[in-house]
């Protein structure tokens, strides 16, 4: 569901406010896969004045829970869906940037309670260079930038590459924990 939407004319786009995504299988208590208070889509001018019409999207303060569970209504992985796909249905460019700032991701699994959840807080998160691998037959890559804390206060950094089109994960990755 989404609250409102704000149509920018000025900057080739528009935005998305109180964005929700939940299961509609999922049990009531169970929270939303992902809530983003505000989505921006918009052109990239830069592109579009060197005579390629592509955009961004930017997530602001997104929250997404993950949760495992052995019965299907309380599990939300956000397994079997083409997210690289249902975010181009929302824009009618390529996209070329898919970025998150100051997010938050929770994955909860039997046997850890609530507040023991693993958290992942600051998150952001830039996919760059997506103009390049879409609708393309052979693999390529996007640029991949993760960043937050983990474990309380443990810088966490993952940086690699990524085939966004692929279903199957086709990633080189670096992940780094430290502290």
């Amino acid at each position: 569901s989404v609250a409102q939407i704000d149509l920018s004319l000025i900057r080739g786009g528009y935005v998305l406010r109180n964005l929700e995504i939940v299961k509609i299988a999922a049990a009531p208590e169970t929270p939303p896969f992902a809530t983003i208070p505000e989505m921006e889509l918009a052109l990239q001018w830069r592109a579009l004045f060197r005579g390629g019409a592509v955009g961004e999207v930017i997530m602001h303060s997104p929250q997404l829970n993950m949760v495992q569970s052995q019965a299907n209504e309380e599990k939300q992985l956000g397994t079997g869906v083409n997210w690289p796909q249902e975010i181009r249905d929302l824009f009618p460019f390529q996209l070329n940037l898919v970025e998150a700032r100051d997010g938050l991701v929770t994955f909860r699994a039997p046997g850890i309670s609530t507040n023991d959840s693993l958290t992942m807080r600051n998150f952001t998160m830039q996919l760059r260079n997506l103009t390049n691998v879409q609708d393309v037959e052979e693999p390529a890559f996007a640029d991949l930038n993760v960043h937050g804390q983990i474990m309380g206060n443990a810088p966490i950094t993952l940086m690699g590459s990524i085939d966004p089109n692929e279903m199957t994960p086709t990633f080189d990755i670096d992940l780094s924990i430290e502290g």
